[in-house]
């Protein structure tokens, strides 16, 4: 009995930090970083500003559990660990690069408020740039690793920088997220040929050179 009321516990505690969760990135989307209270996400959830600081510390360990679910990471790692170790022997650098790249940018594209409004408020908010600074660095270091297993294998060059390869594919599928999500309402989406045709630029600067 005492087993069972401890697995219903801890159940309902988890759906309560999910909910919480969730109406951060409601309200974040909404108010922005700096606008969105701990009151009113306590509020908003219908649960006491202490119950709240029970399951975060302060706003911004909420936020940064909000980033985790539902900002690019997550998934991200999700498709980092398939397509690393052993993936490069039965999977070309070619198809999971693209699938990698479509899979980060559908994410940010899900959330775009959220990460629009974040990106907008991190320049005068210290504390938000520098949780996102953290989270870039922690995204980036993950492009690290997925390139260097393939380079491994011989389907990247052994003399590219890898750490300067994983900025600039972050950097890329950044900046197209960011085009289309800043394109007037009224201009036509750039889609996903322009993606393909980002993929095909970095695979030439990523492929091993040719030895005479």
């Amino acid at each position: 009995m005492a087993d069972t009321t401890h697995t219903r516990r801890q159940a309902q505690a988890i759906a309560r930090r999910e909910q919480l969760i969730r109406t951060g990135l409601r309200l974040f989307s909404e108010k922005g970083y700096r606008g969105a209270s701990v009151r009113d996400i306590a509020r908003a959830a219908g649960v006491t500003e202490g119950l709240l600081y029970h399951y975060f510390e302060s706003k911004a360990a909420l936020f940064r559990a909000v980033l985790d679910q539902y900002a690019p990471v997550s998934a991200f790692e999700d498709l980092l660990r398939a397509a690393a170790t052993p993936q490069p022997a039965q999977r070309s650098f070619d198809e999971a690069l693209r699938a990698l790249g479509r899979e980060f940018v559908a994410r940010i594209r899900e959330y775009r408020a959220f990460i629009v409004t974040m990106l907008t408020e991190a320049p005068s908010e210290p504390e938000l740039g520098a949780i996102l600074s953290d989270f870039l660095r922690s995204t980036n270091a993950d492009i690290a690793r997925f390139l260097t297993e393939y380079r491994k294998v011989g389907q990247i060059d052994v003399q590219i920088p890898i750490d300067a390869a994983a900025r600039v594919l972050q950097g890329s599928l950044m900046f197209h997220f960011l085009m289309e999500a800043l394109r007037p309402q009224s201009a036509p989406a750039e889609g996903d040929d322009a993606l393909d045709d980002l993929f095909t630029v970095l695979l030439a600067g990523l492929a091993p050179r040719q030895t005479r």
